[in-house]
């Protein structure tokens, strides 16, 4: 049991940062996806980019 609170306890922060960020842009890109279909792509491109 402790290898395992270990292995889960101990994550780096810049990963679950990173992971929160990624939530927050699908959330933000199938909120404005549908309103602006023509550039949706192009939106998901640079997000992915970056």
């Amino acid at each position: 049991m402790r290898l395992v609170i270990v292995v889960v306890g101990s994550p780096p922060n810049f990963l679950v940062v990173h992971f929160l960020r990624v939530l927050l842009i699908l959330k933000l890109l199938f909120v404005f996806a549908p309103l602006l279909k023509p550039m949706s792509w192009g939106l998901i491109s640079m997000f992915l980019l970056i």
